[in-house]
C-alpha cells in the first residue's frame, strides 16, 4: 500500500509488562493502516494487540483530512495487530469546527487522565496484508 508516511503517536504509552503471553505461531500480524477520507482532520487513538490477549492503547494519531497513513509506536516501527483479535478505536476532528467523535461499545480506554469509549472496527484487510481503518464523515 502507498501510504503518505509513517505516523507515530505523540504520546505513547509505557508498554505493558510481558505476562509470559506471546503470539501463536498460527496468527497473522497485519499492520494497521489508517485512511481519513473526512475533508476534516483528525486525531485517532487505537488500542491493539500485537501479542495474543495483550491489548496496548497508542494516541495520538493526527490525520490531515484525506491523509492516509501506517501507524508507528515510538520506536519508528509500524504498528501491527494480530487476525484473531479486535482492534479498537476512537478518534475525534481537532478543527474549530462543531466536534465529530467516533467511538462505542467497545471497551473502555485510560489514556492521560481521560476515558474513551472506544469503537470496535470491523476487519479490511487489503490485498497488501494491511489492517485499514476508514474513517468518513458528512463534513
Amino acid at each position: 500500500m502507498a501510504a503518505a508516511g509513517a505516523l507515530q503517536a505523540a504520546d505513547p504509552a509505557p508498554a505493558a509488562p510481558a505476562t509470559g503471553a506471546t503470539k501463536p505461531a498460527s496468527a497473522a500480524l497485519h499492520k494497521i493502516y489508517v485512511r481519513n477520507v473526512c475533508p476534516r482532520p483528525v486525531q485517532v487513538l487505537i488500542d491493539n494487540a500485537e501479542v495474543e490477549h495483550t491489548w496496548q492503547p497508542h494516541a495520538w494519531f493526527q490525520l490531515k483530512a484525506n491523509e492516509a497513513t501506517y501507524l508507528t509506536g515510538p520506536d519508528g516501527a509500524k504498528l501491527s495487530q494480530l487476525a484473531d483479535h479486535q482492534l479498537y478505536f476512537y478518534a475525534e476532528t481537532t478543527d474549530s469546527a462543531e466536534a465529530m467523535r467516533w467511538h462505542g461499545d467497545g471497551p473502555e480506554v485510560q489514556w492521560q487522565n481521560m476515558i474513551y469509549r472506544t469503537a470496535r472496527i470491523t476487519p479490511v484487510i487489503d490485498k497488501d496484508g494491511d489492517f485499514v481503518l476508514r474513517l468518513t464523515c458528512n463534513g
